[in-house]
Order: C-alpha cells, then structure tokens, then sequence
C-alpha cells in the first residue's frame, strides 16, 4: 500500500508525535510531500521517499496584482511540477495531508486522481483559523464533502469536527501515542508538605501559563516549601511579564524558568519533579489544543501525576481522581486547591497517582498501537475504493 504523508513542513521538532505514528506504521510505502524540509536526519523514515511540493494556497494579505503575478507565473512555471506531483498522487493508495490546511492545498489533486484524502485535525485548525479567517468556513464545508476521512485525537476533537459539518461516517479517532516501553518510569520520593511543579509549553495563551503562576501564588501562602519551573520559548512575551510579577511578589526565588530542554532529554528532566502541570485553555480566537498536548502522556509515562484542564480531549489522556486531577478552565482557585492536595499528599498515595499514570497511557497510548489503527483506516479505504471501481467497470461493460 503507497500512501502519501502531506505536511508544510517534515518535520517540525514540536511535532515529534507526528513521527511516532509514522514510524510504527508497518508494510506501508510512504512517499513524504512537503513545501519545506527540516530535521530529516532527527525524525528519519527508513524507506520512505521524500519530495518537496509548491504550496499553492495564498495568504489573505496578499494584495490582487500579487495574487495575479503568482497565477500567471504558475500557469507558466508550474506544469513540471504539477505533472510530477499528479502522478505520486494518482500513484498512491491514500493521500494524508496532515492538518486541514495542508489539506485544502491537495484537494484538487486528490479529486482529479480519485485517490482517497484523510485529513488530520490536530489544534488551530479546530476553531483559530474558521474563526480568524471565516473563508475557511467554506472551505471546511468543500473539504468535508469531498474528503473521504477526517481524523481526531479523541472524542472531543470529533464531537467538533462533526458541530463543523462533518459527515458521522466520516470523522474516525486515532490517538497520537508515544514509544512508552522505552520511557524510564520513575519513583519519586515524595514528602509531606513539599512539591515541585514543572511545566514544558511553548510560552502561548492558550497553554496557560498565568493560570498556573495565579494558582501557584495563592498555594505558596499556605505551602511555603512549593516550587515551580517554566520550560519553553516565549514568541508572545508572556514569559517576561511572570518574570516581572514573580519578582513584585517576592516568588522568584521559587519561580524558575529554562528557555527550553531537547526532546531526548525532557523523561529524564522530569525525574527532579512531583507533578506536571499543564492548565490549557481558549486563546484569543478559539484558539485551543484542539486534542490534547502530548507532553502529558510523556509526563504520565515517567511516572508523574498531571494537573490539567477539562479542556478538548484532555479527560482523555488524563483521567480525574486517578492519574491526575483536572479543574475548569482559567479556575485559579480551583487550581491551587488541587496544587495544595498534592503539596499534602502522603508518599504513599502520591505513588498511587504514579502507577495508574504510568498504567493509562500504556494501555491506551502506545505509538505502535495508535498506527495499527491508522494503518486499518488507510485499507478501509482502499477496499472501499477498489470496490467502486469494479462497480464502475462492470456497470461500463453492461
């Protein structure tokens, strides 16, 4: 079976999880199309072919001369490359562009070649970008009515998809895992009246981050031994602005924060911390995890507790009262009640929340298992294909 792995970009190191899946998919050909290409040599696919596309979408600022110099010079530049990319695309079995706006760029090609298109929701692309941009309201409406399959991480993320018009047999959920045995799973030693909270996210409004700085000032004034450490890049300028109040408030000599940490190293990072936690949120335009963050199910994996949110598809990956303890979102209060439940919590049963965190996500989280379901998707499609095609020949032939 050829399928062909559409992306903007293989691969961003943010989308790690989109190479486990990959990775684990067995007796596949794949054929990997994208408009850029970085850190092939970190998420390498053996066997796998790599080919880069032109993007053919636009940006709305673009103004209309600009718009009509790029269409003439592809009507006159662009006909190697459409023949080239037509023929892997009529080639391939599937076609799986990996969110929606990748997608809306292969439409055309999977229509003209009748070769099956999945489509990938994975978070902006849920509710920021119809909301940001309301032409993609109608575009949406073109892409569920010609795509064959549309894929969520959980129950959540297709409850949205199906609210968006998407048909029911059409929206399949198909978890995003992680290579759980080759994760160290961690005892903690854990005292009463201590904590040390750790959160890994890039530094956006929708991960939450002044939620878990509100929450944590409100614990510390009852629990003095608690500490938080902030990992990750800050493009919105959010992480100056804690910096800022954690000093005003006389916290930052409990307040960390790492600009970043290396994937290969985060599992062993996570030893020197008690709990995850993770508040997310909506962000300005909907903007959502759509899913859920998978750095939880890593977290989860080391053995570590996670407070989150009862936000998109997290009461999935994070189960309340057993692997960990979920609040509304931006309820701050709610937060530093749960912070201070484990700054008390006895070893014993802190180790308890350890074990089934551990146990969840390697029972239902497993890369190798979450592309086993991808891999059946693919071969539904391609028997439901071949069958319109032997009803189409013979219906020619009488």
């Amino acid at each position: 079976m050829k399928v062909v792995e559409a992306f903007d970009t293989y691969l961003r190191t943010t989308e790690n999880w989109c190479y486990k899946l990959l990775k684990h998919l067995s007796s596949v050909d794949l054929i990997i199309i994208s408009e850029y290409r970085e850190n092939e040599s970190t998420f390498p696919l053996s066997g796998a072919r790599f080919t880069t596309a032109f993007r053919s979408r636009f940006r709305q600022d673009h103004s209309r001369l600009i718009q009509k110099l790029i269409n003439r010079f592809r009507k006159i530049a662009g006909w190697t490359w459409r023949k080239t990319l037509v023929f892997q695309i009529a080639d391939a079995d599937v076609v799986h562009a990996h969110f929606s706006v990748v997608a809306w760029d292969y439409l055309w090609l999977a229509r003209i070649t009748r070769t099956p298109l999945v489509v990938s929701f994975y978070g902006f692309d849920y509710e920021y970008l119809p909301n940001a941009e309301p032409s993609w309201r109608r575009r949406y409406r073109k892409l569920f009515k010609h795509g064959a399959l549309f894929i969520a991480e959980g129950s959540a993320g297709r409850s949205r998809l199906l609210e968006m018009g998407c048909p029911d047999h059409k929206a399949k959920v198909v978890h995003l895992g992680i290579e759980v045995d080759k994760i160290p799973c961690y005892k903690r030693p854990k005292k009463k009246f201590e904590l040390k909270l750790v959160q890994v996210a890039r530094f956006t409004d929708k991960k939450g981050h002044e939620t878990t700085f509100n929450a944590f000032s409100k614990a510390s004034i009852l629990c003095p031994k608690l500490t938080l450490t902030f990992v990750g890049k800050d493009p919105q300028g959010i992480r100056a602005r804690l910096e800022t109040l954690a000093a005003e408030q006389g916290l930052d000599g409990q307040v960390q924060f790492i600009d970043s940490i290396d994937y290969a190293l985060l599992h062993d990072f996570l030893q020197d911390y008690h709990v995850f936690i993770h508040p997310s949120r909506y962000g300005k335009h909907r903007d959502s995890e759509g899913g859920a963050p998978i750095v939880l199910l890593d977290a989860q994996a080391t053995g570590m507790p996670v407070l989150a949110t009862y936000h998109c598809d997290i009461p999935e990956e994070v189960i309340d009262g057993e692997t960990g303890i979920l609040v509304d979102e931006n309820a701050v209060d709610d937060l530093a009640i749960a912070i201070q439940r484990f700054y008390e919590m006895e070893e014993i049963e802190y180790h308890a929340y350890g074990r089934r965190a551990r146990e969840h996500v390697g029972r239902h989280y497993q890369a190798a298992h979450c592309a086993t379901e991808l891999k059946e998707k693919y071969e539904m499609l391609v028997q439901t294909r071949n069958q319109a095609l032997i009803r189409t020949q013979h219906e020619e032939r009488h």
